[in-house]
């Protein structure tokens, strides 16, 4: 289920998403559906019925890494002919814009660290400082895994 203060300010934010879908719309004909229809589905993705729906977060991440692609110049590919620098510019202006918003207000009702994950080692610390004794629970504990070097995921 989806919170409902996220659904609110999306709601809030609605118009400019319609102005934006147009033109996104209108880029993505002239510039990208050639390779990312329901047809070709080049990478797996299907621009067509690709929805802002940017309370979902899988669809908000996919919405992300398409303005990074086309910001980094990834997309179009070289081999075909780039959109007019103007053109570029608008899009991912609008796009930046856009998740931006959308971004912030999910961080202003929700903060920025839903949740904390203590490690092993800071699990056993407080332990200790609660209790006020030396207390080994690693052993008895899953081992903590590691994601780009961290033992801890937020």
């Amino acid at each position: 289920m989806k919170p409902l203060h996220l659904t609110l300010a999306v709601c809030l934010l609605a118009p400019l998403t319609v102005l934006a879908a147009d033109s996104r719309a209108a880029f993505f004909q002239k510039h990208c559906t050639e390779c990312h229809d329901k047809d070709s589905k080049k990478g797996g993705l299907d621009l067509t019925a690709l929805q802002p729906d940017f309370t979902d977060a899988q669809t908000f991440t996919r919405w992300v890494r398409i303005h990074d692609r086309v910001t980094n110049g990834e997309m179009p590919p070289k081999k075909q002919t780039p959109p007019p620098a103007a053109e570029r510019a608008a899009f991912v202006g609008a796009l930046r814009k856009e998740l931006h918003e959308v971004s912030l207000a999910l961080q202003r009702a929700e903060g920025r660290v839903v949740v904390r994950r203590l490690n092993l080692t800071e699990y056993e610390t407080t332990l200790r400082d609660l209790l006020g004794r030396h207390v080994t629970v690693k052993d008895l504990l899953p081992p903590d895994t590691t994601t780009a070097g961290f033992d801890k995921v937020s």
